[in-house]
């Protein structure tokens, strides 16, 4: 598995019709050449995705690497069987910034939510900044131990 990151795509900083129109039959192809080498992609996309996350489910990515902006509910909809999400706890303001109760609390709602039926991978929804405590770290691990084991 490999894993890219478009965060020019998002529409945080451009509308769906521009993803759709300049970005996603790049995403497609490249999802499509990767898998014929049996190789996966995660697909990530900064910011508040959810305008788009079905469209990049119709990339055909394995993993949609999302941030804590996305609408988690409306998320699990769109990829349900279709794609495993990894992510959406926020890496800044709560796993740098927060305390470990915090980290806990984001954890368990990415869970309750996205975890039913499968497809949730647990962990930040993008890049970790280098003063991330330890200690956030090591209770969004737990917490995923704790309440992520499915049935």
């Amino acid at each position: 598995m490999t894993s890219i990151g478009e965060s020019l795509s998002g529409p945080d900083v451009c509308s769906p019709k521009s993803y759709k129109t300049f970005e996603w039959s790049y995403a497609k192809r490249m999802v499509e050449n990767l898998k014929a080498d049996n190789i996966q992609l995660a697909y990530h996309i900064c910011g508040d995705a959810t305008a788009i996350v079905p469209d990049m489910v119709e990339t055909g990515a394995m993993v949609l690497e999302l941030d804590y902006k996305v609408d988690m509910p409306a998320v699990k909809a769109a990829t349900r069987g279709r794609a495993t999400v990894l992510g959406p706890v926020d890496p800044s303001g709560v796993m740098a910034l927060g305390a470990p109760s915090d980290v806990e609390r984001a954890a368990r709602e990415a869970i309750d939510i996205l975890g039913e039926g499968g497809g949730l991978i647990l962990g930040p929804g993008c890049a970790l900044p280098p003063k991330t405590p330890p200690e956030n770290v090591h209770t969004l691990i737990e917490t995923a131990r704790k309440y992520g084991v499915y049935a």
